[in-house]
C-alpha cells in the first residue's frame, strides 16, 4: 500500500467519523492509527529493500 493510498484512506476515514457525530474513533485517534500505518508501510518497504539487496547479494 503505498503512501497516497493510505492518506486517501485516512481521509474517508476522517469524513466518516466526522459525518457520525457519535462515533467513538476521534479525529486525533485516527491521526495516530494513520501515523502507525505509515510506520508499517515503511517498514514494509524497507523490508522489501533489504530482501532485495540480500537476494542481489548471492
Amino acid at each position: 500500500m503505498s503512501e497516497q493510498s493510505l492518506i486517501k484512506e485516512h481521509n474517508q476515514m476522517l469524513e466518516q467519523s466526522q459525518n457520525k457525530e457519535n462515533n467513538k474513533m476521534s479525529e486525533q485517534s485516527l491521526i495516530k492509527e494513520h501515523n502507525q500505518m505509515l510506520k508499517q508501510s515503511q517498514n514494509k518497504e524497507y523490508n522489501q529493500d533489504v530482501r532485495t539487496v540480500t537476494h542481489q547479494g548471492t
